[in-house]
């Protein structure tokens, strides 16, 4: 085993741990919570612990070569184990910090616009699209979507042994992770003075209510019928006939 492939394997790490699963462009307005965006970074993200889990199988040939004893090897592999899992846990308890900062902006300027809602005449009743609830939703899900874009992390010894690891899976233990649910917590709770803002924006409203409230059908025929009534006779006007 070659300090180089120590290094090689904890950079790996890092990078798994920094390549954040949420990026917001500030520039941006989203429509629907959509993050296209992310999508590539989960299949990156993963593409990161393919190529951890080459650099170990290369590592493996190394202790046959040397003909270090099996039990080393599962006890290095659980090690490298302990390493990703942190690695995975971090990324996903700090990437919805970008959320937080995009909601809340630096404190230094205000928080630019980060979701598109519209405001529509649903039937006979004004509601934003998405509505609160659905904007309330999916941000409250953020945390169990980026969990369960890591729920494909097969554990090391899994891959690398014969020996089944005894460990839950990743995503099962970052789903448990007090951190991450905590930080989760916090983006809920700053959402509700924006839901509030929304909420006495759409109140309104109310003002205008009649302009969609009234019967059309009847008011267009009301309409007519005071038209047509009040429309003066065309006087007779004098005819020159010319033969």
């Amino acid at each position: 085993m070659t300090k180089n492939t120590n290094m090689v394997i904890s950079k790996q790490c890092v990078q798994i741990k920094d390549m954040h699963l949420i990026s917001i462009d500030p520039r941006e307005v989203y429509d629907n919570l959509e993050f296209n965006e992310e999508q590539a970074y989960h299949r990156e993200l993963k593409a990161l612990h393919e190529e951890l889990v080459r650099t170990m199988k290369l590592t493996c040939e190394v202790f046959k070569n040397d003909g270090i004893e099996i039990q080393l090897w599962h006890r290095y592999t659980g090690k490298i184990d302990r390493m990703v899992e942190e690695a995975f846990r971090l990324n996903i308890k700090w990437s919805p910090q970008k959320l937080s900062k995009a909601i809340n902006g630096d404190g230094k300027s205000a928080p630019n616009p980060v979701f598109r809602v519209k405001v529509c005449l649903q039937g006979d009743k004004v509601e934003f699209q998405p509505t609160l609830k659905q904007l309330a939703n999916g941000i409250g899900s953020i945390g169990g979507q980026l969990t369960k874009a890591v729920s494909g992390i097969v554990r090391l010894p899994n891959i690398l042994t014969r020996k089944r690891s005894t460990k839950d899976p990743i995503h099962d233990v970052i789903s448990r992770d007090e951190a991450t649910k905590k930080i989760q917590t916090v983006i809920n709770t700053e959402m509700q003075p924006n839901a509030d803002n929304l909420q006495n924006y759409l109140s309104t409203w109310d003002n205008y209510g009649e302009i969609w409230e009234i019967n059309k059908d009847m008011f267009i025929k009301r309409y007519q019928k005071l038209t047509l009534g009040s429309l003066p006779l065309m006087p007779t006007l004098p005819v020159e006939t010319v033969v």
